[in-house]
């Protein structure tokens, strides 16, 4: 088990997405409470769900992804409790695929259960109780694996022995646009729409405004304005028709009618500008230092016009 980074500066997690979009999208989207808890409710029987202390659910701060777990997966894991039942501790996991698996996912669910019961073992506690969520949107189809399909011709008396375990799959790709866009889970709707469409050119091209404008009625204007920049801002980096339309803003009567999306993507290319800048300056910052170690840092910053602070800092990434 591994403590998570400490959230980096929001811009900086969302100029990240530019890199595996879908990945990193999904993982921001998810680790809001309010949309796992929408995805909850919608992709688990409502009797499962009514066990469950929702309010209580508590984004978990450790990961439980180990270095061979880390080449395909990416964790979101809550922790809640029980209401019906012996008190009993319940972990949400919560994990993204953009195409399908090449590996058994079977033994990536499985091994990330193991290291949340090493953890338990070390700590003196009860076992946790996992219940798997799978978001994929890819092409092909996903269908839950069972031991008869990891173990082709395999008996049934061998196939007891098998190791299994039970998730959900939210196939984002076979739900009906007309059922995504009448959900009554306002985040999750737009969300949703994104992972189907982010990569269909005409669908993005005819009606991008239902992905990124979020319904004014879904709760929460704090959550509504993160999620719609997220959003913008997973399409800006996925989709080339999205950007592209972008790119000529004043003469897009599409943009005039949302200028909330104007400014952001104004600040968007800004913000980038700004990244790209700093990133190349920390290089010239690093190169110097590297090669003038008597120098102090406010020689350098007065020699290289940046702040004091911005060399301590590079200096620090050096050591």
């Amino acid at each position: 088990m591994k403590k998570r980074k400490q959230k980096e500066d929001y811009w900086s997690e969302l100029l990240a997405f530019k890199s595996k979009p879908h990945d990193k999208y999904a993982k921001f989207v998810l680790q809001t409470k309010a949309v796992a808890m929408e995805l909850l409710q919608f992709c688990l029987p409502e009797v499962l769900t009514q066990e469950i202390d929702l309010d209580a659910l508590e984004l978990s701060q450790d990961s439980y992804v180990d270095s061979h777990l880390g080449q395909h997966f990416s964790d979101v894991c809550y922790f809640s409790r029980t209401f019906t039942g012996a008190p009993l501790r319940v972990a949400f996991l919560f994990e993204h695929k953009s195409a399908k698996p090449d590996t058994p996912l079977t033994e990536q669910l499985l091994r990330y259960v193991s290291n949340i019961w090493n953890s338990d073992i070390r700590q003196g506690r009860n076992l946790t109780l996992t219940v798997p969520v799978v978001i994929y949107h890819g092409a092909e189809q996903l269908v839950p694996e069972t031991p008869e399909y990891l173990f082709p011709g395999a008996s049934p008396l061998l196939l007891s022995y098998a190791p299994s375990i039970r998730y959900t799959v939210l196939d984002v790709q076979r739900i009906s646009d007309e059922q995504l866009e009448t959900l009554e889970f306002m985040f999750l709707r737009n969300i949703l729409l994104a992972l189907k469409h982010s990569r269909n050119t005409r669908y993005v091209d005819q009606f991008w405004q239902k992905i990124v404008i979020f319904a004014p009625e879904a709760s929460n204007y704090g959550i509504r304005q993160m999620l719609f920049q997220a959003t913008i801002t997973y399409l800006f980096f996925s989709s080339n028709t999205f950007k592209q339309k972008l790119n000529d803003m004043d003469a897009s009567t599409n943009l005039q009618e949302y200028p909330e999306v104007k400014t952001y993507i104004e600040e968007l290319y800004e913000k980038g500008m700004e990244k790209g800048m700093e990133k190349g300056m920390e290089k010239v910052v690093a190169a110097f230092i590297r090669h003038n170690t008597q120098m102090r840092d406010a020689q350098i910053a007065e020699m290289l016009e940046v702040t004091e602070s911005f060399v301590a800092r590079v200096r620090k990434k050096e050591v």
